[in-house]
């Protein structure tokens, strides 16, 4: 199963924006946000994204189907992410 982590890297530093995992080894993904502007508000949370509105969102909420778990949220996030991988690599 994957879990996100959010962190800030300065000056080969990380600061930790969510809990730091605890976990000794394995494997990870790494993902910058590059050519963006990213914005550290006064709690020092990574903005990557501009300010949307319900409006702009609620689309989403005419949604139907049966309800999802965070489970299977995070089940879906992975899957994309290892077939973006396999493409990648094998691809």
């Amino acid at each position: 199963m994957l879990k996100t982590y959010e962190a800030i890297i300065q000056d080969g530093q990380i600061q930790w924006l969510t809990e730091q995992p605890n976990i000794q080894s394995g494997r990870v993904f790494i993902t910058f946000l590059e050519d963006q502007s990213t914005v550290i508000d006064p709690v020092t949370r990574l903005i990557p994204f501009p300010k949307t509105t319900v409006d702009q969102v609620s689309g989403y909420l005419n949604y139907s189907g049966p309800p999802k778990s965070l489970d299977d949220f995070e089940a879906a996030i992975a899957t994309g992410i290892q077939e973006k991988f396999n493409d990648y690599t094998c691809g």
